[in-house]
């Protein structure tokens, strides 16, 4: 996926012995189609669903001119017959288009969940009635898709708003997710959702302050869950000596703070979900480390917390620079990611930041 000069993109690699074959499954076009893709998660269908953070409907009172749109929900299909190359695009259709008031605006992430049912649910980072944002969801009706808002952010009074991070949901159906909105009294939230007959509850479960040496970090990061349904999440900033921190919050402690990781000033700061291994193992990456273009991380537990280990640091040249976006990780061990500059640097050039990026992979030694 992709921006730039373009409305971007959604691509497929495969692997093709030790080389990589890649394709465009398809090219945006901006309004009425979407533009400036927020991510693509698999569905139980096999096919790919996401958002994108422009296009659509463009009703710039109610969203940002920047994205030229509100943004959409899409699903991408292989082709219905037989394709003879690994070439072939895929089919679009779009699920929803957002119009900013009252439904919802920018979905600023793809990370979407369904349901048994086959319900979508996102969230977006503006419009909705308050214009702080909404959690969405995307019902199937007679072929298409029907959107009721289920929840609508407003930063008053308690700055609960924002929610650029998309969401997890537990084996009952719960929802959470991160919010960002700062004000005088908090810099960010974990939440909860609760269905019930009667609609959805929210719950804060944790608020974060930018407050050195006294909380552990703030402006929460993407959610994930590790085996003991414990939600573990990095915090980009303002931890006890004001950098960024990994935390877990405890299901069964009431959702009480646990301390796993302080990050020093070289070390950058979490702006992703993490990634967790079988043996707890955490990865992530930072925009900006020590050498100013990016690192991918490991922090490996022990009997005295968390160690921490640079796997790689980027060099601004044909491996990378500023990875953005999770790592994933396969069944060998091997992570992969994306890094926005670098690559050829004879392209995408400007502002010092040269070359269109990369797609990059780290096996273990």
């Amino acid at each position: 996926m992709g921006s730039g000069t373009g409305c971007g993109t959604v691509f497929k690699l495969i692997k093709h012995g030790s080389n990589w074959l890649y394709s465009t499954l398809y090219k945006f076009q901006g309004p009425p189609d979407g533009n400036y893709p927020a991510g693509v998660v698999i569905g139980p269908d096999g096919a790919l669903y996401g958002t994108t953070i422009g296009g659509g409907i463009v009703n710039n009172a109610a969203c940002s001119q920047y994205e030229n749109g509100c943004g959409t929900v899409f699903r991408l299909r292989p082709p219905p017959t037989f394709c003879p190359t690994p070439l072939c695009p895929w089919n679009e259709n779009l699920l929803y288009t957002f119009a900013g008031t009252p439904d919802g605006g920018n979905p600023y992430n793809g990370d979407l969940v369904s349901d048994r049912a086959g319900d979508i649910y996102g969230t977006t980072v503006y419009g909705g009635p308050y214009g702080y944002g909404t959690v969405y969801e995307l019902a199937p009706s007679q072929g298409d898709y029907a959107e009721s808002l289920i929840y609508n952010f407003d930063k008053d009074p308690d700055g609960f708003a924002s929610p650029y991070s998309g969401l997890l949901m537990d084996l009952s159906g719960n929802l959470y997710g991160t919010t960002s909105f700062s004000n005088a009294q908090v810099d960010g939230t974990v939440y909860q959702l609760t269905p019930s007959q009667s609609g959805w509850t929210a719950n804060i479960l944790q608020s974060f302050q930018c407050i050195s040496g006294s909380n552990p970090g703030c402006f929460p990061q993407a959610l994930l869950f590790d085996s003991a349904g414990n939600l573990v999440l990095g915090n980009y900033d303002g931890s006890f000596d004001d950098h960024g921190t990994v935390i877990k919050l405890l299901a069964a402690n009431d959702w009480s703070i646990d301390l796993l990781y302080t990050f020093t000033e070289s070390q950058g700061a979490v702006e992703n979900r993490l990634t967790m291994d079988a043996a707890g193992n955490i990865y992530g990456t930072a925009f900006i480390c020590s050498n100013l273009y990016g690192c991918v991380f490991q922090l490996t537990p022990s009997l005295n917390g968390y160690s921490y280990s640079e796997l790689h640091d980027f060099s601004d040249g044909a491996d990378g620079a500023h990875p953005y976006g999770p790592v994933a990780i396969d069944a060998q061990g091997n992570l992969y990611g994306t890094a926005e500059n670098g690559g050829n640097l004879n392209a995408c050039r400007g502002q010092g930041d040269d070359g269109c990026g990369v797609v990059w992979e780290i096996s273990p030694e």
